[in-house]
């Protein structure tokens, strides 16, 4: 999958580059970047053939899974505090009251809605979450309502919810831990198995193996093809499928040495079949007959030395 986004990725900024204009250089450039990006953690794949460095990457991907959870509960807490506090404290740059006789508003709807906007927005409430808090300067109503909204968002994100996120890896991190030798063996065997099927050219010469494969593969079609719906002739000579009997003699020959070692094995099955489960059951029955034998001697010899109790 890394693979095929890299590729693409790739693909788009090697075309975009050759169009001579500002926007396609923009967006060629960032693609590039954006598939380095893939290709060095691509290599990451290579250290699952280490016995303590394959685990570690199962923990990595497992913790990531984790952490999709987390963002989804803490975006919907970031929201509604981003644009609520941000919306209040910019409420007088945005709205001037003009006191006259018919009490009108005047706002600048020019700086209500803008990328710069969304930018501000986003960069208000994301730092909050890492412990980065800045003062909100003002003592009007907004300031305080504002200020109160950031005490309670930093105290969901920061103790709650980063340290549910926390348990969340411990528990992961165990999981995988106990397993550790069977994934790294399971992960070694994948590594393995990709490698021997790939072609020992690296890119782009790997595309003349590849083509010689699919060379291969339509020819050997075509021969398949060709045996299965060959020309069978309708008329077939007596001749041309009876076989003498010599050749069917020769063909069925069996020698002396097999037809010897298949005696030695019908006379060792048939002793087994007679003998093989008597034997057990008369041996089982003679120990039971010298236990019990011994036992009526031990009470006998009890019975005639038995010491008698004196009398006092």
């Amino acid at each position: 999958m890394i693979d095929m986004i890299g590729a693409i990725l790739y693909l788009i900024s090697f075309i975009t580059r050759f169009i001579i204009l500002e926007q396609f250089f923009v967006v060629s450039k960032i693609f590039l970047c954006l598939d380095l990006i893939l290709w060095y953690v691509r290599t990451l794949e290579l250290f699952a053939a280490f016995e303590k460095l394959g685990p570690k990457l199962i923990m990595i991907f497992n913790t990531m899974k984790d952490l999709l959870f987390f963002v989804c509960f803490i975006l919907i807490f970031f929201l509604g505090y981003s644009i609520s506090s941000w919306s209040l404290i910019t409420t007088d740059n945005q709205v001037s009251w003009n006191y006259n006789s018919n009490g009108s508003v005047t706002g600048d709807r020019s700086s209500l809605w803008s990328w710069q906007l969304l930018h501000d927005v986003t960069n208000f409430g994301v730092w909050k979450i890492f412990g980065q808090v800045d003062p909100i300067d003002g003592t009007n109503a907004y300031s305080i309502v504002a200020f109160i909204l950031t005490i309670l968002f930093v105290a969901i994100s920061n103790i709650l919810l980063l340290n549910v996120l926390v348990a969340l890896f411990n528990i992961t991190i165990e999981n995988v831990q106990m397993q550790s030798h069977r994934i790294w063996r399971y992960q070694r065997f994948l590594l393995v198995y990709e490698y021997n099927n790939k072609p020992l050219l690296p890119p782009p010469f790997n595309t003349i193996y590849y083509l010689y494969s699919i060379i291969r593969y339509i020819i050997e079609k075509i021969q398949y093809y060709h045996q299965k719906y060959r020309h069978v002739p309708c008329e077939i000579s007596k001749d041309s499928i009876d076989l003498s009997e010599t050749e069917v003699r020769e063909e069925f020959k069996i020698s002396n040495a097999m037809q010897h070692e298949s005696a030695i094995a019908d006379d060792y099955w048939s002793y087994m079949l007679k003998h093989g489960k008597k034997d057990p059951v008369e041996a089982a029955i003679q120990n039971i007959e010298r236990k019990l034998h011994d036992l009526q001697e031990q009470m006998h010899d009890m019975m005639n030395h038995r010491p008698v109790r004196s009398i006092i």
